[in-house]
């Protein structure tokens, strides 16, 4: 970690909170291949009933938690052209076919940084979402409990007041304690569990090599932290395109799928992205290391603060 070891001490200044909300449905539906890949569009229904219901405040707060307005700063403007969500979700991915009624489905949420403060509107945001269906106005469900993971790595029950608010303080981790937490590994394979889709030049890449993933991931977590956590992290590009150069690929075992059709006005437009895994080793792959696991928090490429390109990481 040579050639970032400035940037990992400031970690410890982005923070984080991970919630489990354990949704259990009230009626039965049915859910196609990557349907909780879909949930922005139902979210940001959800939100326009936030504002309709008369509650201004909680969806101005979470419109702009989910849509970030562009910094004032103008050095971080250039550097974030798009700021991301402060809120990263990430579905059991292979969840689909018939959820029955009753049935109890875990849902993991990331805050990062300033949306840590905001739990109790994210609550709200997905309690309204219950109300108003997971996929397409159906699958109705209620919030039956909160879990959060501790400084520790434990998961633990949180008390929800009557008003789907937080009644105790929510466990808060940060980004440097939970790298020193995570293996150190010599051969890394990196699993993907949801479409990578990664774009350049206004296209899809269909084979991404490994300094691509390490790109975009490098991409996404300094513009998460500067934008969320008051973070300054400008990765030196040219640096991480060398570092990227010292890792071999050994497999390389990733695919293009298609997975949903987007549908528009006058056409209609398939969707997907890659899947399938990469084996690496080579001298420069502990200098990287932390970033890879960062993104396994954060998601990767497009749509990833929704659930796409959700990756492991694992030992060979």
């Amino acid at each position: 970690m040579s050639y970032f070891s400035d940037i990992f001490p400031k970690l410890h200044y982005a923070e984080y909170a991970r919630l489990y909300l354990n949704l259990k449905f009230m009626e039965s539906c049915l859910l196609p291949q990557g349907g909780f890949l879909q949930l922005r569009r139902e979210l940001f229904s959800a939100l326009d009933c936030l504002k309709e219901r008369g509650l201004k405040e909680a969806h101005d707060r979470l419109k702009s938690m989910l849509l970030p307005p562009l910094p004032s700063d103008q050095m971080l403007r250039r550097q974030v052209k798009s700021p991301p969500s402060a809120m990263v979700i990430a579905p059991d991915v292979e969840r689909s076919g018939t959820i029955e009624e009753g049935e109890l489905i875990p849902l993991p949420i990331l805050l990062v940084g300033s949306a840590v403060r905001m739990a109790d509107d994210v609550l709200r945001l997905f309690k309204t979402l219950g109300e108003t269906g997971l996929y397409c106005q159906t699958g109705r469900f209620s919030i039956c409990g909160v879990e959060a993971e501790t400084a520790n790595g434990e998961r633990v029950s949180l008390v929800i007041d009557n008003g789907m608010g937080l009644g105790e303080t929510l466990p808060v981790s940060d980004f440097k304690w939970w790298l020193e937490n995570q293996p150190v590994y010599t051969d890394l394979e990196i699993q993907f569990l949801s479409p990578f889709r990664l774009v350049r030049g206004g296209k899809p890449l269909f084979k991404p090599g490994f300094s691509d993933l390490l790109d975009s991931v490098a991409r996404r977590i300094g513009a998460m932290v500067s934008c969320h956590c008051g973070v300054d992290m400008a990765l030196d590009r040219d640096a991480l395109s060398q570092l990227a150069a010292g890792v071999e690929v050994l497999e390389y075992q990733l695919f293009w799928q298609d997975w949903r059709l987007l549908r528009g006005d006058y056409q209609r437009q398939k969707l997907g992205g890659v899947l399938g895994s990469l084996r690496v080793s080579g001298p420069s792959l502990d200098d990287v290391l932390w970033i890879l696991q960062l993104g396994q928090l954060l998601n990767s490429g497009k749509g990833a603060a929704y659930g796409a390109g959700q990756y492991l990481l694992s030992g060979v």
